[in-house]
């Protein structure tokens, strides 16, 4: 832990904070805190990027295990975050803080960009992209490791022509892909229940499952993706009436070329 009680981690290339660290140094309930963060969710996302969600446990006085959910912040999300509670004395020393810890997390980085005069702050080299984008590949896959590639060359050096990539392996471009639920996925294969007209997620659930891409921990445990299925889907809490956390696992239209190629491999044998 630092000595700001914020630890700054690097996740992926960007830094962010955990929203648990952030609610325990408010003293606030992280409930409290993902309340805020859901209700402005839309306008943080459309502002400030992509917000990463992610499950974990706590366990409690009894030695329960439960699921929580929580975000992983970046500095510019934190500080909104922060600012949408009140601006008391605590939340004030806190954001002192919190831009501490990012400034601290930023100097101990010591990327090579910062011994590179020539060329501008903001530009990361491209070994820099390449050994980043070869980290994610190997657990991601190659589909991923190329996407990064190209995401990142683009958006430092847009002067070089770079091949389009196709929606199926758009797996790090997924921020402008539509999230779609089994259901969902469904009515767009086709997939009706048997006694029905309607669509039918279930056969969506067995398909992922069988293809590798989520899986169940236990029997009541919600679905989970699979390394193979994590470059394909997002977890994103969802609205209930219950006062615990509830989330869902969503995928990306992308994840439907693959589907499709699946069941018409099916239909062939």
């Amino acid at each position: 832990m630092s000595d700001t009680g914020i630890d700054v981690i690097d996740s992926g290339g960007v830094l962010v904070v955990d929203s648990r660290l952030i609610a325990d140094h408010l003293g606030i309930q992280h409930e409290t805190l993902m309340r805020t963060v859901k209700r402005h969710q839309n306008r943080i996302e459309q502002r400030l990027g992509h917000l990463r969600f992610e499950v974990g446990t706590v366990t409690n006085s009894v030695g329960a295990v439960n699921e929580t959910i929580y975000t992983l912040l970046t500095e510019p999300q934190a500080t909104v975050v922060m600012t949408l509670s009140r601006n008391t004395e605590q939340v004030i020393e806190c954001k002192f803080d919190l831009v501490e810890a990012f400034e601290k997390a930023k100097s101990a980085l010591k990327l090579p960009m910062q011994d590179t005069p020539s060329q501008p702050a903001n530009v990361l080299p491209f070994d820099v992209i390449d050994k980043g984008a070869s980290v994610m590949g190997k657990r991601f896959g190659a589909a991923y490791e190329e996407s990064l590639i190209i995401q990142n060359v683009k958006k430092h050096y847009p002067q070089l022509a770079l091949p389009e990539v196709p929606a199926k392996e758009r797996a790090s471009l997924k921020s402008s892909e539509r999230l779609l639920t089994p259901t969902e996925i469904a009515e767009e294969l086709g997939l009706k229940c048997k006694t029905t007209p309607s669509p039918d997620p279930k056969a969506v659930n067995r398909l992922l499952q069988d293809l590798g891409y989520q899986e169940k921990i236990g029997k009541k445990s919600p679905w989970s993706a699979t390394e193979k299925g994590k470059p394909f889907s997002d977890r994103k809490p969802v609205s209930t009436n219950s006062k615990s956390d509830k989330d869902q696992l969503f995928w990306f239209a992308s994840i439907l070329d693959v589907l499709r190629a699946a069941l018409e491999g099916d239909v062939a044998a």
